[in-house]
C-alpha cells in the first residue's frame, strides 16, 4: 500500500476508544501493553514493527493493521498519546513507548479534559498531534 492517505476505515479505527480506568495508577491502560506488544512481536513485522531507531512505530499496512490487529487492542476510550513522526508514512512515538522498555508504558496517560467533559475534537492516531 502506498504511504499516503490511510483509507478512511483506518482512521474510524484509530479514532476508537480504549477504556478510560485503570486498576491500578501504575498499571499502563491494556491498549498501550498489548500495542507495545504486537509491534514488539517478530511475527507482525510485516504489518507493524518498532523503527530503525526502536524509538517508534512504523504501521506497514494500515489496511491489515486495521482490519486484524485493532479491534485486538481498542474497546473504548480516545487513543491518545502518539504523535506522528514522519509525513511520509505511518510512524508513531511517545516517549514512553520504547522497545526494551516497557515499564515505560505506565508514564503514557491521557490528557484530563479542561471542563471536566471531554468536549475537546480528538485528532485519530496519524495525524499530527502533540506527545499527550
Amino acid at each position: 500500500m502506498a504511504a499516503g492517505k490511510p483509507p478512511a476505515t483506518v482512521l474510524w479505527i484509530l479514532h476508537c476508544r480504549v477504556p478510560a480506568a485503570m486498576p491500578n495508577a501504575n498499571t499502563p491502560p491494556r491498549f498501550l501493553v498489548k500495542t507495545y506488544d504486537m509491534v514488539d512481536d517478530a511475527a507482525t513485522d510485516k504489518i507493524v514493527s518498532w523503527s530503525h531507531n526502536n524509538n517508534s512505530f512504523v504501521v506497514w499496512d494500515p489496511s491489515e493493521f486495521a482490519r486484524d490487529f485493532l479491534p485486538k487492542v481498542l474497546v473504548f476510550g480516545y487513543v491518545e498519546g502518539f504523535r506522528k513522526v514522519d509525513t511520509d508514512r505511518w510512524e508513531f512515538a511517545n516517549e514512553g513507548f520504547l522497545r526494551g522498555q516497557k515499564h515505560l508504558l505506565s508514564s503514557i496517560s491521557r490528557r484530563k479534559p479542561v471542563s471536566g467533559l471531554d468536549q475537546q475534537p480528538q485528532q485519530p492516531l496519524g495525524q499530527s498531534s502533540s506527545v499527550a
